[in-house]
């Protein structure tokens, strides 16, 4: 999968941590390939093609 992503701090102003965009490279992720963060695996396989979303995820 290939997509891009911006990663929010949960703060009142949610601050922008990270913007795939904003570097100008779309973050690729093969599914069922272990990657240090598993949470965009499980996320990724919910959504659909062109599909925009939000998510809120445990930093634990």
């Amino acid at each position: 999968a290939t997509f891009h992503y911006r990663t929010l701090h949960s703060d009142d102003e949610g601050t922008v941590l990270d913007d795939s965009r904003a570097r100008g490279k779309p973050m690729e992720l093969i599914i069922g390939k272990k990657f240090k963060l598993p949470v965009w695996e499980t996320i990724v396989c919910t959504m659909r093609e062109g599909e925009i979303a939000q998510f809120l995820c445990d930093i634990k």
